[in-house]
């Protein structure tokens, strides 16, 4: 037997109860992206999430990532215009972006950052950026080496895998791409895992 979602007592009176019920805020549809590139000394991440049906009232965005990726620069922008805003990233790592004008329903919401990686842990999870408060449509991963490294994809359980024509080839600024993943699934599968040597 299903246990009911709300539970009281019988009213000590005949008085008579008023209960309001709200609807939920709706949320903005989200995509994004996240390109990482690992070298020696770090991963270095670039992250995109592709907002449309922003609501008028919503001023802020959160994303939950681990302390250890730290943040460089964050990019707010509509149209290729940029948009006012400010941000912080917490000690438990979470960034909050706070908009300083009016929010377009259109949005590109753009992140650096960087997770120093330790050498004698060849094993290395790719932090996840999850935008909070959204409906998650689908995610990308695209993933480079630098030159003096090797690095094998070794469990992407969730992830559909892509044969892209640019695998294998040399981006500047990058790397060489290694592997390119995708999804567009609820839950989001656990994020990538490579080794590095």
């Amino acid at each position: 037997e299903a246990l009911p979602d709300l539970a009281a007592d019988d009213l000590p009176d005949s008085a008579l109860r008023t209960i309001t019920l709200l609807p939920a805020a709706p949320q903005p549809i989200v995509k994004t992206s996240a390109s990482w590139s690992i070298d020696t000394e770090q991963a270095r991440l670039v992250f995109a999430a592709n907002l449309s049906q922003v609501p008028a009232a919503r001023f802020r965005h959160e994303l939950d990532l681990p302390p250890a990726l730290k943040i460089q620069r964050v990019r707010l922008t509509a149209g290729g215009a940029a948009i006012p805003h400010r941000w912080r990233q917490r000690p438990d790592g979470s960034v909050i972006v706070t908009l300083l004008a009016a929010p377009p329903p259109e949005q590109l919401l753009e992140v650096e950052a960087a997770i120093v990686r330790a050498r004698n842990r060849p094993r290395l999870p790719l932090p996840e950026i999850e935008v909070r408060e959204v409906h998650a449509e689908a995610a990308q991963v695209r993933i480079y080496r630098g030159p003096q490294v090797n690095v094998q994809l070794q469990n992407a359980a969730g992830w559909d895998q892509s044969q892209d024509p640019g695998l294998g080839q040399e981006v500047p600024g990058l790397g060489r791409l290694v592997a390119a993943l995708s999804h567009s699934s609820q839950p989001s599968p656990s994020p990538p895992i490579v080794t590095v040597s």
